[in-house]
């Protein structure tokens, strides 16, 4: 039997916006913990979430970048599971219809080859902090890049990851 690798990568990055993607806080690095913080990050009693226009418009130019489908109509989606540093016990994402769908990035292999790699959409969300270095009660928005390298092995992933991070360095994203 013949086992062909395909590699699937979310990949996340952090948009360099001044504030998170659902609320005016800071994300300023280098704050003390939690100090960034508002009613909306907390989820408390009657505030609600007002989407970051800087963060849309660096999602859908990365989507143009890419050649992808730029939706009209996306879709949040409230995801309830618990994060020990995710104090209102939900995270707002996107699933379903992400504000871009498919798309492409062409990689450059190690043997002079290029190869063409779909990405299945980029969508926008917010993401607790890993760890304590994060600094922030919730980081900044998201893109999850979710490529299929069925056909490149291996050996291609670390070269679809150098494009990305090629494509993101365009100072408006930060990779990690």
């Amino acid at each position: 039997m013949n086992w062909e690798p395909v590699i699937g990568l979310e990949i996340h990055v952090q948009l360099a916006t001044q504030s998170k993607i659902f609320s005016g806080a800071s994300t300023a690095f280098g704050a003390a913990p939690n100090a960034q913080a508002c009613a909306i990050d907390l989820g408390l009693p009657g505030v609600l979430p007002v989407l970051n226009e800087k963060a849309v418009a660096m999602a859908v130019k990365f989507g143009l970048a890419i050649g992808a489908e730029i939706n009209l109509h996306s879709i949040f989606d409230r995801k309830n599971y618990f994060y020990a540093d995710l104090p209102k016990g939900y995270q707002i994402s996107q699933f379903e219809t992400p504000i871009v769908g498919r798309g492409d990035i062409t990689i450059h292999l190690d043997d002079g080859t290029s190869r063409t790699v779909g990405v299945t959409r980029a969508h926008l969300e917010e993401e607790p902090p890993a760890d304590e270095a994060a600094r922030s009660l919730l980081r900044i928005a998201a893109i999850a890049w979710s490529p299929c390298t069925k056909g490149i092995g291996a050996e291609g992933a670390s070269p679809c990851c150098f494009a990305l991070s090629s494509l993101m360095s365009a100072s408006f994203f930060f990779l990690f």
